[in-house]
């Protein structure tokens, strides 16, 4: 029921029916609330709170009748229902801790005690209680501390994607990387963006190196030398665990262009993953692919473990990006999907 269709309903007495807006403009209580607040001022509101209270309490309410009452009240009031917020959405719509804090701190104290919360949760309506706000509290400081840590990944890689010396590019990486099996410097690299010319990167082509010949004067006056030619690096489809220079020569292949920031990755319910990020990119003219495409890092104790490449198709970005545009404080414009189309 809407606090209206309450306050219209009849009340038996000793002198025949009233209705409860009635009842409370009659009585002889000198702080009468006004039923009809600015809705939008939390300090009008909650005053009005407290008057309705106090009146109700002097005209023979129980807690239970009252506190049924303020909740319908109330349920006009942003910061009411923002106070009453579930932990399924705080948790759905990413929200900071400064936010829900902000919300947690209009709890209408100046009319409501924590008793009166636990009335109305006894009758079934939809209230926080002080352990209630706890418990959001603890698992909104948890994921910022996820997205702390995702933050400080991003700021080191997009560094190392933006510096165009390849050697500094490998002094950056190789303290960001570590794997179980090969250690520091090393990282489980993917492709899941096709036949992009990942594998060149790896193996970039090798140039004959020419030296003097003899003094012989019937020889050449140069005989070129072919170096040793490394193995060639094939990635299979789970991936290869490959060493910061390979990984610089990787980026450095690329040409990025643009990068976003990176945002959590999706797990495909509308989760966030706790230890892997996306970041999006584009590629210059002529770069190893003409439009760009995604970069998922997963990454464990500060350091990246894994890398891959990603096509919407593969993992679907696009849409979560649509879904949720802000995220973990990261929001990706959507024409910024455009350039990668």
């Amino acid at each position: 029921m809407s606090f209206e269709e309450i306050g219209y309903s009849p009340i038996k007495s000793a002198a025949g029916e009233i209705n409860l807006q009635q009842l409370i403009e009659q009585s002889k209580h000198p702080a009468k609330p006004n039923l009809k607040p600015d809705w939008n001022n939390y300090l009008e509101v909650e005053g009005d709170c407290r008057k309705l209270k106090l009146v109700m309490k002097d005209l023979g309410f129980n807690k239970f009748d009252r506190n049924a009452v303020i909740y319908h009240f109330l349920a006009k009031n942003s910061d009411w229902n923002n106070y009453n917020i579930s932990r399924q959405k705080t948790q759905s719509e990413e929200m900071r801790p400064r936010i829900i804090e902000g919300y947690r701190s209009k709890n209408f104290a100046n009319c409501l005690a924590a008793d009166d919360y636990t009335v109305m949760k006894a009758m079934g309506l939809p209230v926080n209680t002080p352990s209630d706000w706890d418990q959001v509290g603890e698992a909104s400081q948890k994921k910022e501390h996820t997205f702390t840590q995702l933050q400080s990944i991003e700021r080191q890689l997009v560094a190392v994607l933006k510096n165009p010396n390849k050697a500094e590019m490998e002094q950056q990486l190789f303290p960001l990387l570590n794997t179980a099996k090969n250690g520091d410097g090393s990282v489980l690299l993917q492709n899941h963006l096709g036949d992009f010319g990942l594998e060149l990167m790896l193996n970039p082509p090798v140039a004959p190196i020419t030296v003097p010949s003899s003094v012989d004067a019937t020889a050449s006056p140069v005989t070129p030398v072919v170096p040793t030619v490394p193995a060639s690096v094939t990635i299979p489809g789970e991936g290869v665990i490959v060493s910061a220079r390979q990984l610089a020569q990787v980026f450095s292949g690329l040409s990025i262009n643009e990068l976003s920031c990176a945002r959590p990755v999706s797990d495909g319910l509308g989760k966030s993953a706790g230890n892997a990020g996306i970041l999006l990119f584009t590629t210059k003219e002529g770069g190893a692919r003409v439009k760009g495409g995604a970069m998922e890092f997963e990454f464990f104790g500060g350091k990246i473990t894994r890398v891959a490449f990603q096509l919407s198709t593969f993992r679907d970005f696009e849409q979560d990006l649509l879904d949720r545009p802000e995220i973990g404080g990261c929001r990706i414009d959507p024409s910024f999907l455009l350039k990668l189309h």
